[in-house]
């Protein structure tokens, strides 16, 4: 996951979040997040477009041991709301 956060962060380096709600219980952490950024580096082999997206999602995160195991997520994920495929 830094891996592919790191590469991400890369491509949208003008990124902004906004944590709308955060829950924790019995090892998973629910949060309502936004964010907005504009692809201007390579992502995953795709070229930048220089086009500004947005995203909002609920993830789950259910941890073991102080590491993330399991994510679930809903919304497009980042490469189907480029138009590069996806799920």
């Amino acid at each position: 996951m830094r891996r592919a956060f790191r590469e991400i962060y890369t491509a949208f380096p003008d990124t902004v979040h906004i944590v709308y709600d955060v829950i924790a219980e019995d090892g998973r952490v629910a949060a309502r997040i936004s964010a907005r950024g504009t692809f201007t580096g390579p992502l995953f082999g795709h070229p930048p477009t220089g086009k500004t997206v947005e995203m909002t999602s609920i993830t789950i995160y259910r941890f073991k041991e102080g590491r993330i195991v399991e994510r679930w997520s809903t919304g497009p994920g980042l490469l189907e709301v480029l138009g590069l495929g996806g799920r």
